[in-house]
């Protein structure tokens, strides 16, 4: 039940103050009530002012006569209780007694953490005040006014186009700027650079709350996830009846860095190679751009919060479209019909639902973000106990806060429509996520021949011969392609002869008195100068490049033919041999215990027109594999495996990956037999995919516990 107004208003607290506030969106006046015990500021309404403004009269009646005659406004009893309501609520009322004692201690103990709770919390933020910049600032002030002059912003910008254009005719230069420095002395210069650069966006934020005539109590480090970021203290800035003024304090940190960063721009064209010449192209780009990213989005409590909250005239922007839009959420799904939280415009109402929406889809990707790079940041026990914290306090806190709202308010709501297919949805999605389902193991497979040959250039040489057109049969040592090799005949004819003179000498050693002195180390030399003319000899033979299996060809290399320069170790021709086919599965670490040899599995081909193909499961390797022999299959290429690509073009897998291979298919290889990429169940005895999700959170966490 609404408590009814007091037959006498009770005093007001002395040391509040009230301001002039700016006009609301209807053109009305507001102002703003200022509590300087808990540095809180509240904006009230033309009404609640008039009301204020009569508060000393004391009797509600009274108030209310006076305001309805000497002003344009309608008021009623119901003005004077929702306001006496909202003062008391917020302890701006100068009362005294047990119960108003009594509501003060339960206030604060509602606010008292425990250690625990304390330590996450001060853990995920906290602030630590460095000094208090009044006397900076009273001398500061007056020496930087010129930066507030509207033809200082207009000479800057006409600057910064210059520089721009400057930039452009050194643009290569300017673009490898930073690739070229490498050492500690760069090092040093862009982390100086970067400090400069925070620091001169905040002292932006206090320039301009104190010309505005605000009080900035102080300025420090605030450490969010350990993460230490610079913060000043302009709260006064509410005070200030002009949204105008305020957003342009809000502003004043990103207009700072711009500053530099033309400034930056114009040394950069100036200074030579070195330290400083890092530090200021950092500030020409990366330190602004980054400044931009952060804080202009209004999803969290940086600048762009404010400057849209000053824009759209909506102040508390989060917390009223946090209520409107879980208003929505429980009329959509719950079907409940409770008066919205406040009474706007519907454009205003629409707007800031979405803008809810967004801000919590935003959120939950930053915090998981910040969740998995807090895991990655620490060891591992650490790391792990770190990610589940994060999830915990930013993810899982809310949506059961929230639920725990809709268990209570259960009772005074019908089952709707909405709600009857809410809950439906929630249990068929509830049983799809926690029964097993049939299918088995799903992984990349390729299928081709059993027996497969890639013939490949022994030597550097060129085509002589090109006997291998696609799906031409070839038999076993048939001579496919024939190459030819200058270098190597050149080589040859010089180990021959090399060999015959070293022969010689072998023969005259007997004779000649100076070759007697070299002693076995002739013959030696002798059978170097012999195996080398061997092995060339070899070489040469393998220019004839011969099949060796009998089969088709399936795959002839681009732009081979007669007269065509081959490198060594390039691809020429593939031989598919005809009969049984093959299967290659690349199964995950996690799905290996889940196979046995003998399965039945069934392959998938990415060709719609084909179609399955009937095996069962003859290996499983024991070791993971160190590159994926069918590299489309990786990321890189397109594939679904994650991987990367190494200095030597291999494709590696990201995590542990296997082969099972396939064999006894019900099908046999037709001639001309390719390798076709597709994707193989193996097994039926499925799991659920909380199941899944149990498992990986097991093995991860005996993984980095080290149990």
């Amino acid at each position: 039940m609404v408590p009814k107004a007091p037959a006498i208003l009770p005093p007001l607290r002395q040391d509040l103050q009230l301001h002039a506030g700016p006009a609301d969106a209807g053109g009305a006046p507001s102002w703003v009530l200022h509590d300087p015990v808990a540095h809180r500021f509240y904006e009230i309404s033309w009404p609640a002012f008039e009301i204020l403004s009569r508060w000393s009269m004391r009797e509600p009646k009274a108030v209310v006569a006076d305001v309805c005659s000497r002003t344009t406004l309608h008021i009623g009893m119901e003005d004077i209780e929702e306001l006496s309501r909202f003062l008391e609520q917020n302890f701006l009322l100068d009362q005294h007694g047990p119960e108003h004692t009594a509501r003060l201690q339960r206030a604060g103990s509602m606010h008292r953490t425990g250690r625990l709770q304390w330590l996450l919390k001060h853990y995920l933020f906290f602030r630590v005040p460095l000094f208090r910049p009044t006397a900076l600032l009273n001398w500061l002030s007056p020496r930087m006014a010129w930066c507030f002059h509207p033809m200082f912003w207009k000479l800057l910008v006409f600057l910064g186009l210059a520089a721009l254009v400057g930039v452009s005719f050194q643009w290569d230069a300017f673009v490898g700027t930073f690739v070229g420095y490498a050492g500690w002395t760069s090092v040093l210069g862009i982390l100086l650079s970067l400090g400069v650069a925070k620091l001169a966006h905040e002292m932006g934020h206090a320039l301009a709350a104190h010309r505005h005539g605000c009080r900035v109590p102080q300025m420090g480090v605030a450490f969010m996830v350990m993460m230490p970021v610079l913060y000043t203290d302009t709260t006064d800035a509410w005070k200030l009846p002009s949204r105008k003024a305020r957003m342009q304090i809000a502003a004043a940190g990103m207009a700072t860095e711009l500053m530099l960063a033309v400034v930056a721009t114009w040394a950069w064209m100036w200074l030579p190679d070195g330290p400083a010449r890092a530090g200021v192209f950092m500030l020409a780009t990366t330190t602004w751009v980054l400044t931009l990213v952060v804080n202009l989005s209004p999803f969290m409590r940086f600048d762009g919060y404010y400057l849209l909250s000053d824009a759209v005239g909506i102040p508390n922007l989060h917390e009223r479209s946090f209520a409107l839009g879980r208003w929505k959420l429980r009329q959509v799904l719950l079907g409940w019909r409770d008066p919205a939280p406040e009474d706007l415009s519907r454009g205003t109402t629409g707007f800031l639902i979405l803008f809810a929406y967004l801000t919590w889809i935003y959120r939950l990707v930053l915090f998981l973000g910040i969740a998995f790079l807090v895991y990655h940041l620490f060891f591992k026990a650490l790391g792990l106990l770190l990610l589940v914290v994060e999830l915990a306090w930013f993810v899982l806190l809310p949506v059961s806060r929230e639920l725990k709202q809709w268990w209570q308010g259960r009772s005074g709501h019908r089952w709707t429509r909405s709600s009857v297919l809410s809950t439906a949805v929630l249990v068929v999605g509830l049983l799809a996520l926690c029964v097993p389902w049939p299918g088995g193991v799903r992984a990349p497979a390729v299928l081709g021949a059993e027996q497969s040959q890639w013939l490949y250039a022994p030597v550097a040489a060129q085509i002589k011969l090109l006997d291998a057109r696609y799906g031409h049969s070839v038999s076993q040592g048939q001579t496919v392609v024939a190459l030819t090799s200058p270098d190597l005949e050149q080589r040859l004819a010089a180990a021959r002869v090399r060999e015959q003179a070293m022969q010689w000498k072998l023969a005259q050693q007997p004779l000649n008195a100076d070759l007697m002195k070299l002693g076995p180390a002739l013959r030696e030399q002798w059978a170097a100068a012999k195996a080398e003319l061997n092995g060339l000899a070899a070489l040469r033979e393998q220019l004839d490049v011969r099949s060796g299996l009998s089969g088709r060809v399936m795959t002839v290399s681009p732009g081979l033919e007669p007269g065509v320069w081959v490198r060594q170790g390039e691809p020429l021709v593939q031989v598919v041999a005809d009969g049984a086919i093959k299967i290659d599965a690349y199964v995950v670490n996690a799905e290996m215990p889940r196979i046995q040899v003998g399965d039945a599995a069934s392959f998938m081909p990415e060709d719609w027109r084909l179609s399955a193909v009937k095996c069962q499961v003859a290996s499983m390797d024991r070791v993971a594999l160190s590159h994926l022999d069918h590299a489309f299959l990786g990321s890189p290429h397109g594939g679904t495996l994650p991987a990367s690509v190494d200095a030597q073009g291999m494709t590696v897998p990201l995590h542990a990956v296997f082969r099972v291979r396939l064999d006894r298919c019900d099908q046999a290889a037709t001639p001309g037999l390719q390798e076709k990429p597709g994707v193989v169940a193996i097994g039926s005895t499925g799991r659920s995919v909380v199941g899944g999700w149990i498992k990986k959170a097991v093995d991860l966490w005996n993984r980095e516990s080290g149990l």
